[in-house]
């Protein structure tokens, strides 16, 4: 990464962060398509970005559809390297005094077990930069790597990766090894409840999503997140009633000042 670029882009998160406002609960939904890939995310303060990948060639591209990977970045170039640099620089944090881990949501968009390979190769050679779990031994890391996208459960076990944590889904059964490293719940809002019944504080609708979101954090799941909710205020602040800890946010600088407000 360009020397000038990254002291630039350091002096923002460095500001940012002494402002003391780190965002939790959202998750920079298809973070590549900001105008700032990662840096908009990190100097808003998301602790949560997702990146969608395919492999093509030799390389993991970041893209959302296959067919418009051509001229795309890599994930090393978009993500890693200047992560790399951010990390080296903040003396082992991605955020300036503060040890709060980014979570880096990997979206398998295609080709789930070339994909989960090449990305399992790839983080060996940045290995410093992620938490590693094996066995119940957990090396900590400032980032932590979330495998989304439903690769197979023979496909997962057949990499057997410590780096790798899975996004998982609410009713599916996983084998134990494969369950302790489901960090997160996704799922469709539709599957639960709808946006019109969240913007208008539907009370039935908001009860219904708690219930479902409280039996998730009963079987020990960290995070929950559904997709497919819209940017609005009145749908965030369901939302949150509800107790989803992780809101998918397309509106970065909307949410952050929605947040802000809440304080």
């Amino acid at each position: 990464m360009e020397n000038g670029k990254l002291t630039i882009v350091l002096a923002i998160l460095y500001s940012f962060t002494l402002s003391g406002q780190l965002i939790h609960q959202g998750h920079a939904h298809n973070d590549y398509e900001h105008e700032r890939p990662l840096f908009d995310a990190l100097s808003y303060g998301y602790t949560s970005i997702e990146v969608d990948i395919h492999p093509v060639g030799r390389k993991l591209k970041v893209c959302h559809d296959l067919e418009d990977c051509k001229a795309s970045p890599t994930l090393k170039e978009l993500y890693f390297e200047p992560l790399d640099s951010i990390v080296k620089e903040h003396g082992g944090t991605v955020f300036f005094g503060d040890s709060t881990q980014l979570t880096l949501m990997v979206d398998l968009k295609s080709k789930k077990d070339k994909s989960l390979k090449r990305l399992n190769k790839l983080i060996k050679r940045y290995d410093h930069l992620f938490q590693y779990e094996n066995n119940g031994y957990v090396k900590w890391g400032p980032i932590i790597i979330l495998i989304s996208g439903e690769p197979s459960i023979s496909t997962w076990q057949a990499i057997d990766s410590p780096y790798l944590y899975l996004d998982g889904r609410a009713n599916e059964m996983y084998p134990p090894k494969v369950k302790q490293m489901v960090r997160r719940v996704s799922n469709n809002i539709y599957t639960i409840s709808s946006n019109s019944a969240l913007s208008e504080g539907d009370p039935i609708g908001v009860e219904k999503l708690s219930t479902h979101v409280s039996d998730l954090y009963n079987q020990n799941i960290k995070e929950v997140r559904f997709w497919g909710t819209k940017d609005e205020p009145e749908v965030w602040r369901s939302l949150l009633k509800a107790g989803v800890n992780v809101i998918s946010i397309d509106d970065l600088s909307g949410f952050a000042a929605f947040i802000k407000a809440q304080e």
